[in-house]
C-alpha cells in the first residue's frame, strides 16, 4: 500500500512540474487579455508583477491576487487602457533591466506612471509579502495603492 501511495505522490509532483514547465514557456496562463490602448500618447498607469522562471505556490498567490484585485476593482481603468497589468520573467533575455530600474529583490508588484510613452514615476509595493496570507487585505492594499498612485477610482468607472 506504501509503494502504491508513494508512486501516486510521486506520479502527481511530475505532473504538476510538467504542467508548470510548459506554462511558463508558453509565458504564463495568467497573461490575461492585451491592454485595450497602447498608445504612448496620454497617461497611464502600468501594474507589473516582476517573477523568475523558478516560483512557489505564494508567488503565484501575489500574482492572481493582485491580478484579481485589479480586474475587480479597475475594470474601467482597464477596459480604457488607463491601467495595464504585465507579468514580467526578469530572467527572460531582455528583461534583465528591470532589476536595476526597479531595485528589485524579490518577486515585486511595481506600479509605474507612463506619460507621453515615458516613465515619469514608481513605486514598489514592498508589503505585498506581508499581505499575501490574507486574501482580503492583499486585495485591499493593492487597490488602496493603486487609487493613491494614479488617482484611479474604484469600480467601473475609469
Amino acid at each position: 500500500m506504501k509503494r502504491i501511495i508513494t508512486a501516486g505522490l510521486l506520479a502527481f509532483v511530475g505532473i504538476s512540474c510538467i504542467y508548470l514547465f510548459i506554462g511558463e514557456r508558453r509565458g504564463g496562463s495568467n497573461a490575461g487579455p492585451p491592454p485595450a490602448t497602447e498608445s504612448k500618447a496620454g497617461s497611464r498607469i502600468v501594474a507589473y508583477y516582476f517573477h523568475t522562471t523558478g516560483r512557489c505556490m505564494t508567488c503565484y498567490k501575489i500574482e492572481n491576487y493582485t491580478r484579481s484585485s485589479i480586474t475587480e476593482n479597475f475594470a474601467g481603468a482597464l477596459g480604457s487602457g488607463r491601467l495595464v497589468m504585465k507579468s514580467v520573467n526578469v530572467q527572460e533575455p531582455g528583461n534583465e533591466h528591470y532589476v536595476r530600474d526597479y531595485q528589485l529583490s524579490t518577486k515585486s508588484v511595481v506600479l509605474v506612471e507612463m506619460k507621453d510613452g515615458a516613465e515619469k514615476r514608481w513605486k514598489n509595493l514592498e508589503r505585498v509579502w506581508d499581505e499575501v496570507g490574507d486574501e482580503a487585505s492583499f486585495k485591499k492594499y493593492i487597490a488602496t495603492e493603486l487609487k493613491q498612485f494614479g488617482g484611479i477610482s474604484l469600480g467601473r468607472e475609469s
